[in-house]
């Protein structure tokens, strides 16, 4: 690329614009030398891209909100969520990957998921926490599922990160069932919640009996139909619906704004909207945003 091409830079952060359309996953340039509109595909560091004179900081179009809520999107949540207003999301609840490289012992399929490597999944961390801080009201709070014993202190790495970014309220732990094998079988998984503030966090719970121990709730067992004809694989980790109900009632309102960045088949949107809270869904899969779209395209708004 040279100065004299003339490049004018799209400046739309990761979403560059094609006729009109944002267009995921490339960063563009216009130049009369290479065809109006030509999109072309270049490397980029988060916020900056190569120009012809050197780097220089890229500008960032945030998304409208009302043209996200209530909406599956399908991507890479950390470069989505780059798009999302700062300040904007009062209560981020997730099932993040665990760095286990992960494979249901309830079904013969061999699916692994993405990021979820140990390796992969630390160069995630702090990447998407200070995402979520980001976009985080000041009251919000930080709900993050988080694996349950195991040979990987995943709880203990997951929080050393976090409390970079967040303070650390409470580790809950959710009693999900008496696991698979011989010796101490999985029955339980933690829950860390954060916040922006030690003690000014969201936290709605009327019964004064809110402990940190979650119990008479288990841990939903997906479905596997691929072997059968038509047949739609369900999420292997999804997370049963009560449990997203306990948390959100807990720490949100009516018509708070949710983000679930590994939506995963949609069990947290689908809490949300029936329990009369907006919601944001992110999911790098198209396979389970479309199982996503569906169960909340059968999901009737709540009554009140």
């Amino acid at each position: 690329m040279s100065g004299r091409h003339n490049i004018k830079w799209a400046e739309v952060g990761f979403l560059p614009v094609q006729n009109g359309r944002c267009m995921p996953s490339a960063i563009g340039f216009h130049s009369p030398y290479r065809g109006k509109c030509k999109m072309n595909l270049i490397r980029s560091v988060y916020g900056i891209l190569p120009s012809p004179t050197g780097w220089r900081l890229l500008e960032r179009q945030m998304y409208k909100l009302d043209e996200i809520i209530n909406k599956v999107i399908q991507g890479d949540c950390i470069e989505v969520m780059r798009n999302i207003p700062d300040k904007s999301i009062d209560l981020i609840l997730t099932d993040p990957p665990y760095g286990i490289n992960f494979c249901s012992p309830w079904t013969n399929r061999k699916e692994r998921l993405q990021n979820d490597k140990l390796d992969d999944w630390k160069e995630m961390l702090p990447k998407m926490l200070a995402e979520f801080k980001r976009i985080l009201t000041d009251t919000g709070c930080c709900c993050c599922c988080c694996c349950g014993g195991g040979k990987t202190p995943v709880t203990a790495l997951f929080t050393i990160e976090a409390i970079k970014h967040f303070y650390l309220i409470q580790t809950l732990v959710w009693r999900k069932f008496l696991g698979l094998g011989w010796r101490y079988r999985p029955a339980y998984e933690n829950i860390v919640i954060l916040s922006k503030s030690k003690d000014d966090y969201a936290f709605y719970d009327e019964t004064k009996k809110c402990g940190n121990v979650i119990e008479g709730i288990n841990q939903d067992i997906p479905s596997y139909n691929g072997d059968k004809a038509g047949g739609i694989d369900e999420h292997p980790t999804q997370k049963p619906i009560e449990l997203m109900n306990h948390l959100i009632k807990i720490h949100s309102k009516p018509n708070d704004l949710i983000i679930d960045p590994f939506l995963g088949q949609g069990t947290t949107a689908l809490s949300a909207k029936q329990l009369g809270r907006r919601w944001i869904g992110i999911e790098i899969s198209p396979h389970y945003c479309a199982i996503a779209r569906k169960r909340l395209d059968f999901t009737e708004k709540p009554l009140f």
